[in-house]
C-alpha cells in the first residue's frame, strides 16, 4: 500500500482485492494477512471478496486458527459469508484436522440457507475421514439430497475412505453400490 501510495496511485478495495488474489494464488497467505491488516490501518474497507481471497491464501497453507480468526472478524464487521467463504474455511478445517469445526461451519451455512455445494459437502466429509469420523462422514453424505446437492465421485470416494480408516468394510460397499446406481 505504501508503494501505491508513493505512486499516488488510488488504493481502494479493489485494488487490494487483486493484490489479496494474487497473493492466494502465489501461496503467500502472510501478505494477504498483512495486506488485510493494512487495509484497515489506511482505512480501506474490507468486503467478502477481499476477505475470501485471504481466507483462500490461509486455508491453502493450512493455517484453519487463522481462518477461523478471520471468520469472526467478518462477522464482527458485517461482512457476509458465501460459499466460496465456507468451502475455504472447511477444507482450512480438514487440512488442520479439525472435523468438528468443519461441521460447525457446514452446521451454519445450512441454519443460514446459504447455498452449498458438492465442495461444501465434499470438503466437510473429508475433514471427518481425515480424523477417522466415519460414521459423521456418512451422516454428512446422506444429508447431501435434503440440500439438494448431489453427491459425485469425490463425495463417495471421501466417504469410503472415512469408513475404510474405520475399518468398516460394509457401509463401503453400500456406497460402491449406491455409486453404481446414480451412475
Amino acid at each position: 500500500l505504501e508503494s501505491a501510495k508513493k505512486l499516488e496511485a488510488e488504493v481502494n478495495t479493489v485494488m487490494c482485492s487483486a493484490c489479496m488474489a494474487a497473493c492466494e494464488k502465489a501461496g503467500r497467505w502472510q501478505n494477504a494477512l498483512d495486506l488485510l491488516s493494512a487495509m484497515a490501518t489506511q482505512e480501506v474497507a474490507a468486503n467478502a471478496i477481499t476477505y475470501n481471497s485471504t481466507i483462500s491464501a490461509c486455508a491453502k497453507g493450512g493455517h484453519w486458527l487463522i481462518v477461523l480468526d478471520l471468520l469472526a472478524a467478518m462477522q464482527r464487521l458485517g461482512v457476509e459469508m458465501q460459499t466460496i467463504t465456507v468451502n475455504s474455511a472447511i477444507s482450512a478445517c480438514e487440512k488442520g484436522g479439525r472435523w468438528s469445526s468443519a461441521l460447525d461451519l457446514l452446521r451454519v451455512a445450512m441454519q443460514r440457507k446459504m447455498e452449498t455445494s458438492t465442495i461444501t459437502f465434499s470438503a466437510a466429509i473429508s475433514a471427518c475421514a481425515r480424523c477417522n469420523e466415519w460414521e459423521r462422514a456418512l451422516t454428512v453424505l446422506s444429508k447431501m439430497p435434503k440440500h439438494a446437492v448431489e453427491a459425485n465421485t469425490i463425495s463417495y470416494n471421501a466417504a469410503i475412505s472415512a469408513c475404510e480408516k474405520g475399518c468398516e468394510w460394509q457401509p463401503s460397499l453400500e456406497l460402491v453400490t449406491s455409486m453404481e446406481q446414480q451412475a
